[in-house]
């Protein structure tokens, strides 16, 4: 069903009920994991932010269970699915803090695949940046995990040929990146495409890129509330975490300083009489 939230209230009722059963808290996650796929099918990417937070909240809380592989499983998907959102709105701080734990989840459980693609993750935040040498480093290292399509090289290659003024070599490789899905690809693609037709003299095509360019630049301006509200929500998420593990370890402190106290309350009597 597209509408999950009859089984959001469901298992919330449920886990009220029985609030000690793992079995139980982790179908209440998975729902709230699914209603945030849904809600990122539907380009409701602040909807779809609250609930992959939820369910990092839900598992964080109630603690993986350590010899079930499926949990951390399925938290590595959720920060994956998290920073894919959080990336395409350009929060890469936040990106690449989701891509780096899903990463190491995926490591602990050998699966190289997942890995790669976490790499390659982390390469596209680093091109986004302009840092095409790391992004390169990043794209090499996923590269010997799991050999793709060398199309996924393109576009940095593409960026430090035009760096070097070798711009007829560049538009090949910046046409190809250009194809690809990676908006921030094809919107730097764009930009130096249309510079480099412009010095070609080739009209045509310098309108095109410009368009391009000029068209999306327009649509970074209209994802601006969306990014701030994403941006406040996560903020808001890890000051709660924060929050919760300081009062954490003021109780464990608590509980340290008690018997320490009437220990020492014990020797001060002993030493009085």
């Amino acid at each position: 069903s597209p509408d999950l939230a009859s089984a959001v209230k469901f298992y919330d009722s449920l886990v009220l009920l029985y609030p000690d059963d793992h079995d139980l808290q982790f179908l209440q996650a998975n729902a709230y994991y699914y209603k945030g796929v849904m809600a990122s099918m539907q380009n409701e990417d602040l909807e779809a932010t609250r609930s992959f937070l939820h369910v990092l909240s839900l598992m964080e809380k109630n603690g993986p269970n350590q010899e079930n592989a499926d949990d951390e499983r399925f938290i590595a998907l959720t920060h994956t699915r998290l920073g894919e959102v959080l990336y395409y709105y350009g929060i890469n701080d936040l990106a690449r803090k989701a891509f780096v734990q899903a990463a190491g989840l995926f490591s602990d459980l050998n699966d190289t695949v997942a890995l790669a693609s976490m790499l390659r993750n982390e390469a596209a935040i680093c091109q986004a940046e302009k840092s095409y040498d790391l992004a390169l480093a990043k794209f090499s290292e996923a590269q010997e995990l799991v050999p793709i399509d060398s199309v996924v090289f393109c576009h940095s290659i593409g960026c430090k040929l035009y760096e070097m003024q070798q711009f007829d070599s560049a538009a090949a490789y910046l046409e190809r990146s250009f194809d690809l899905e990676d908006r921030f690809a094809r919107t730097d693609a764009a930009s130096r495409l249309a510079d480099i037709y412009r010095r070609s003299g080739e009209l045509e095509k310098e309108v095109y890129y410009t368009r391009y360019y000029v068209g999306n630049a327009l649509m970074e301006s209209n994802l601006a509330s969306a990014k701030m509200e994403i941006e406040f929500l996560c903020s808001t998420q890890e000051k709660s975490a924060e929050s919760a593990a300081d009062s954490s370890q003021n109780a464990d402190l608590q509980r340290f300083l008690i018997p320490m106290l009437l220990v020492l309350i014990v020797f001060a009597i002993l030493a009085y009489v």
